[in-house]
């Protein structure tokens, strides 16, 4: 979803004439991976806008001089994912798309902006470079990124290794889709959250797809899951126990951004306190906090339960939607992706771990031995690939 102005501007000559210039290739999809599409440029400049109406409240329409200088030497390099070699290339287009809107008579003095653009590129770009400077979230997940990359690269010597001694085989090429919402991984688009805000009618009836993901898994373990916009941080906290079978045997909360979520009242039952580590961060009670105040479509936020076995999971907000009269209530799960980790487990490497134990060989007696610890009387019912979503449907209807 973008502005208006920024929909206009990207079917206009003079986005194509930048687009150009930036890339070296005429307007189109670019298959290349080391150029970006003109559809990236566009979402860098939403989230350029998004993040200046998000953090000073002010939209494209009251851009000055102070504004401008603001995005570029804080807003950017502390919430937006991008390297220096992509600002460079941004701040053409972003002076192109001010040029826009003076010829659009949008806006007015735009030079002024333009010069402060200029003027305070390098500061953007030094700051930029200071991990100390980055948000909580920009940090994490350039930090995930990163070590995924790494993850890459071993896997690449691997395959190298294997070349080298005549053992490549398909199996290290598997299919790439290229789809809308993958079933393999969460979308990765950098979003940057908003201030607390009053919720209102319109949202309160619309309805949120959330994509929820436990880190780490391999392959992923993931829910689909259509909930009320108004529904409460509190509520989601229910539906993420019901649909990954936990059993709020502990603490747990979300981290929006820079907004902690806890259960205020459980935390005064055990005595125990949300684990918060920046004093930056905004504690609030996710009884009294409902989604649509702080995430919208786009957005990305974490629940971590039980802070020993730390079970990370990433949600994202893919689409707003309207009522459906097919779907016979909500909050409603429509899709998943294997079986939950069983409580008290030790985290997800160690779960993975014990599933290619079983898959190796489920008969043997220490595997059998865990599954009845694990699951009691139900062992037998262990699937790890298959995740029953009519169960899951029948305990929500049950609790809402």
């Amino acid at each position: 979803m973008y502005h208006k102005w920024i929909k206009e501007y990207g079917k206009s000559g003079l986005f194509l004439t930048a687009y150009n210039g930036v890339t070296g290739v005429p307007f189109k999809e670019i298959e290349s991976e080391d150029k970006l599409s003109h559809e990236d440029y566009l979402q860098i400049l939403e989230e350029f806008r998004r993040v200046i109406l998000n953090q000073m409240e002010v939209d494209i329409e009251k851009w000055n001089m102070g504004v401008m200088m603001i995005g570029m030497t804080d807003l950017i390099p502390r919430y937006i994912e991008i390297d220096n070699a992509v600002i460079l290339e941004f701040q053409i287009i972003l002076n192109n798309f001010l040029v826009f809107l003076q010829d659009k008579e949008y806006l007015e003095n735009i030079f002024d902006l333009q010069k402060t653009v200029f003027q305070f590129m390098p500061l953007c770009l030094n700051n930029n470079l200071d991990i100390n400077y980055w948000s909580q979230i920009k940090r994490k997940n350039i930090e995930a990124y990163m070590k995924y990359m790494d993850e890459q690269m071993e896997t690449i010597n691997d395959l190298l290794d294997d070349l080298e001694g005549n053992m490549m085989k398909e199996e290290f090429f598997p299919p790439v889709k290229n789809q809308k919402h993958s079933n393999n991984v969460i979308p990765m688009i950098p979003k940057n959250k908003i201030p607390l805000r009053v919720s209102n009618e319109e949202f309160d009836n619309k309805i949120y797809q959330l994509r929820i993901d436990i880190v780490g898994a391999k392959p992923p373990i993931w829910r689909r899951i259509l909930v009320p916009a108004k529904m409460t941080f509190g509520d989601l906290h229910e539906i993420i126990q019901t649909a990954f079978d936990w059993d709020t045997a502990h603490l747990y909360q979300f981290n929006v951004d820079n907004v902690v979520l806890s259960d205020f009242e459980a935390e005064d039952l055990i005595g125990d306190k949300p684990h918060v580590y920046y004093t930056s961060q905004i504690k609030k009670d996710m009884a009294k906090v409902k989604l649509n105040q702080l995430v919208s479509e786009g957005d990305k936020f974490e629940y971590i339960y039980d802070f020993g076995d730390s079970w990370e999971h990433k949600i994202v907000v893919e689409e707003v939607l309207e009522h459906d009269p097919a779907i016979p209530f909500y909050p409603y799960c429509t899709k998943g992706k294997r079986t939950a980790p069983f409580e008290d487990f030790g985290g997800i490497e160690r779960f993975d771990d014990f599933v290619a134990d079983f898959k190796k060989n489920a008969n043997r007696k220490s595997v059998q031995d865990v599954l009845e610890w694990a699951m009691g009387v139900e062992s037998e019912r262990f699937y790890p690939d298959y995740v029953d979503i009519e169960e899951i449907n029948e305990l929500l209807g049950l609790m809402w």
